[in-house]
């Protein structure tokens, strides 16, 4: 019965490890961030965006800083991060008229 034991804790241990290891080879790579806008409302002077920043990456970024350009009005946003495989909203207040042009500027890799 220990023998049993004893060899069912070492393929639990096994399975860890090799998890652990696949994770570390698979997920050690570069953080990958495109933003676009979910929502639009307006407001007084203008509209404001909800905007999303998705990361497909394995890694987390930091300092996200987002940029919108609006009739030529440039409105920046800075998201303190965006985990792996995860994304994150900000707010952005834009001028009323003209496409919203979006683009993901910064981040650092922490």
């Amino acid at each position: 019965m220990q023998g049993v034991i004893a060899l069912l804790g070492m393929v639990i241990v096994m399975a860890c490890v090799t998890i652990l290891v696949l994770e570390s080879l698979r997920g050690g790579d570069e953080a990958r961030l495109s933003a676009r806008v979910l929502d639009t409302a307006p407001i007084e002077g203008g509209r404001q965006l909800i905007v999303q920043v998705e990361n497909k990456g394995g890694r987390t970024a930091s300092d996200v800083t987002v940029t919108t350009e609006t009739s030529g009005e440039i409105v920046q946003a800075v998201i303190d991060y965006v985990p792996a495989r995860g994304n994150r909203r900000a707010l952005m207040r834009v001028p009323a008229e003209g496409d919203v042009q979006i683009t993901v500027e910064s981040w650092i890799d922490p």
